[in-house]
């Protein structure tokens, strides 16, 4: 029950905070409401992590003949993880909001808690039903938001498109059910191992890996707190997915095919993110670029290290994205952030490792050299000139270094509470993976201190080559065309002379008909 009551806790608390606001609009306390919400709901999924696996069914359905299966929620050693990194990044959102009062309002708190929510109900799901109407919410209510936000058509427009592609993953989802497990109800306890691809495809056209395309590039005004939830609510539930699929693994002959894919989708978010102006502008290519690595990991079977590469995104990018002020005091908690990425022995990122283990690919040096790269961008923008809150007072800052403290220290938490590579595999043979990681990071960053940087040309031009927004933009202007053809031939055959038209359409069909044969 302690996964329901998350889940409803922070669903409860915006609709709470929406109350008063029709009551008492003169309300001056909506943080505090937000505050209340967030921590009772960290707490349950917590403690929920010590009472592993629960099963709860929240509906039952009938007929059974019509719907085999309920919605139900499943927490396991594979969901609660993500359920637990999300709460944290939805609490860590509320408390670094007091260095940002003045650009935040209740409405921004009250919809991070709910996408939060929605992203933990996605998690936690147990079959393809629960999580097929939970990716369906965090869809419409962030295309919702997007609207809200984003006044311009052309923003508008993208967000369309984002939108659709996410449907794709719903719709991919759903065949998953008709050819994995035809006829019978379709768990994630127990899933057949012809789905797993399609798991996995589902996951990645989400992410915007497979195929590789960024879901939506454009910044809202409200970046750091409603932003970021935004942004890593719905990668968390798909990089759920991906674990799930790793468990059983990719078919051998079509390995190749999907890690050259893979790849393609990581060296752009690498690259994306180094040479991103700042944190923000970087955030899609981070997720991209640490997105892909867990896909990898899912395609060669390395369920743990597709969790980690997944933690590893959500809260070591949760830490940056949220950091609106960087001080001297703030260096331990940005440390601990950096460390969780490297790979090193003991460190959360090293079951990570299971990604470059024999059998060695030709793939898996890219790969290396894509968390080189992100690891430099992640040095770059954490070490960042930023503000201060050397003005506000005590507390503020005390609050907004707990919220931070909160992301690298529940990383830690995940880490160690799981059994290390050395206690389930045998072989240390990833030992070697952080240090060259270290390596090439020094290297890079020494290249950037040599002023040896990218071309300022290129940078424009590959953004848009492999972002492939050309292909939706071509896509996008046929439609177009194909729609003022349409409106074209409406207005020729609603006028006066529609009724010629369509006889001599009419003729020329029955002409051709003829001509073929088919016309008697």
């Amino acid at each position: 029950m302690l996964a329901l009551l998350a889940v409803l806790l922070l669903l409860f608390t915006p609709g709470v905070m929406l109350i008063i606001r029709i009551l008492r609009p003169g309300f001056a306390y909506y943080w505090l409401v937000a505050i209340v919400g967030s921590v009772f709901a960290w707490i349950s999924i917590l403690i929920l992590g010590f009472q592993l696996p629960q099963s709860i069914r929240l509906v039952e359905w009938s007929p059974a003949t019509l719907f085999p299966a309920s919605p139900t929620l499943l927490a396991d050693h594979t969901t609660w993880p993500y359920a637990f990194a999300l709460a944290t990044l939805a609490l860590s959102v509320i408390l670094t909001a007091v260095a940002r009062l003045q650009q935040n309002s209740w409405a921004t708190w009250a919809s991070s808690l709910t996408l939060g929510s929605m992203g933990i109900l996605a998690i936690f799901s147990g079959n393809l039903l629960t999580l097929l109407l939970a990716w369906a919410a965090i869809d419409i209510l962030e295309l919702i938001i997007l609207f809200i936000q984003i006044r311009d058509s052309s923003g508008r427009e993208r967000a369309v498109i984002s939108f659709s592609a996410r449907v794709g993953g719903i719709l991919l989802l759903l065949w998953t059910g008709v050819v994995g497990a035809p006829g019978d109800p379709f768990t994630f306890t127990d899933i057949p191992p012809t789905a797993s691809i399609y798991l996995l495809l589902a996951a990645g056209l989400r992410l915007g890996v497979l195929p590789l395309h960024l879901p939506f590039a454009q910044e809202l005004p409200l970046r750091r707190g409603l932003g970021s939830i935004l942004r890593l609510a719905p990668a968390a539930s798909s990089l759920m997915l991906l674990t799930r699929a790793a468990v059983i693994g990719i078919d051998q002959p079509i390995q190749p095919y999907l890690f050259a894919l893979t790849s393609l989708a990581a060296i752009y978010g690498a690259l994306g993110w180094l040479t991103a102006t700042d944190e923000l502008m970087g955030r899609p290519f981070w997720i991209l670029g640490m997105a892909s690595l867990a896909v990898a990991s899912a395609i060669k079977g390395h369920p743990q290290a597709s969790q980690a590469w997944g933690l590893a995104c959500v809260l070591g990018g949760g830490l940056l994205f949220l950091s609106s002020a960087k001080y001297r005091s703030l260096l331990l908690i940005f440390i601990l952030g950096i460390l969780g990425i490297t790979g090193l022995p003991f460190t959360p990122a090293w079951d990570a490792t299971h990604l470059f283990s024999a059998p060695l690919d030709l793939f898996l040096p890219i790969f290396l050299i894509c968390q080189a790269i992100l690891l430099t961008g992640y040095l770059r923008h954490a070490l960042a000139v930023s503000t201060d809150l050397s003005g506000s007072e005590r507390w503020i800052r005390s609050v907004y270094t707990l919220g931070l403290a909160l992301l690298p220290l529940s990383h830690y938490l995940l880490a160690w509470r799981t059994p290390l590579p050395l206690d389930t595999t045998g072989n240390n043979a990833e030992w070697w993976a952080g240090p060259i990681v270290i390596a090439l990071t020094a290297l890079l960053v020494y290249i950037g201190q040599h002023e040896l940087h990218i071309p300022s040309r290129i940078v424009p031009i590959w953004n848009r080559l492999f972002s492939l927004s050309w292909i939706a933009q071509l896509f996008w202007s046929i439609y177009r065309s194909v729609g003022r053809l349409i409106a074209i031939v409406s207005r020729i055959m609603e006028g006066e002379g529609g009724l010629l038209w369509a006889m001599v359409l009419l003729v020329i069909l029955v002409s051709v008909l003829t001509q073929r044969g088919l016309g008697g």
